[in-house]
């Protein structure tokens, strides 16, 4: 991709994740040119990119449009989470270390402020650091990128699930509560609630879904 398609690619993604896309709605590449100010053939790289990467479909002689995620894209999105991330969290626990702790309490405490100040969208990027941060100390080079090679959908995931207030509130007081179990070497208590803090997530998601039949967001 040339440098303004790999720019507009970025962009559009970004506000798939942010939801700030319906989902099955049309992307037409006519008005994106217009956006950008550039041709048709960027939009065309970006999109088929977009593709690619399981974000919009294409429908041959129609055109592209947002993915829908169906509650078994949640389910498998989440198992696939929870095995990498524990496994991830686990490893980290024996390289652990005081800096490392005060690194993460700064990334919960980063969040912390920016939910106080209801700006959602950079929440639930910050919120997620905290959890790819915990797999990254695990210092498991290859679990890592699996880790975060699924970070974008799984924030999307995350924009869906917190679209009800007391759930990003319920999140964030999860994330301190693990801080807290870190501080304490209490690290079987930790692993047991972080195993059940994923699962909430999931569930939380997927009631979002089924709550909204069509699938369409704003």
């Amino acid at each position: 991709m040339g440098n303004a398609s790999s720019h507009i690619y970025e962009r559009l993604k970004e506000d798939i994740i942010d939801l700030k896309y319906r989902f099955g709605q049309k992307l037409v590449d006519n008005e994106i040119a217009s956006q950008f100010g550039v041709s048709r053939t960027p939009i065309r790289e970006t999109l088929s990119k977009l593709e690619r990467d399981g974000f919009v479909k294409k429908i041959p002689n129609v055109g592209y449009f947002i993915n829908r995620i169906s509650i078994q894209d949640i389910k498998d999105l989440y198992f696939v989470r929870g095995i990498i991330e524990l496994e991830g969290v686990k490893l980290a626990l024996k390289n652990m270390d005081e800096e490392k702790i005060i690194s993460l309490e700064k990334i919960v405490r980063n969040s912390r402020k920016l939910l106080e100040a209801k700006n959602l969208t950079e929440y639930a990027k910050a919120s997620w650091q905290m959890h790819r941060t915990f797999v990254l100390y695990g210092e498991n080079r290859l679990l890592y990128q699996m880790f975060n090679a699924m970070s974008e959908k799984l924030i999307m995931a995350a924009n869906i699930g917190f679209r009800e207030q007391k759930r990003l509130f319920k999140g964030q007081n999860d994330h301190e509560l693990i801080i807290a179990y870190l501080k304490k070497n209490n690290w079987k208590e930790l692993i047991r609630f972080l195993k059940k803090h994923i699962k909430e997530a999931e569930k939380n998601t997927i009631e979002t879904i089924m709550s909204n039949p069509a699938n369409i967001f704003c």
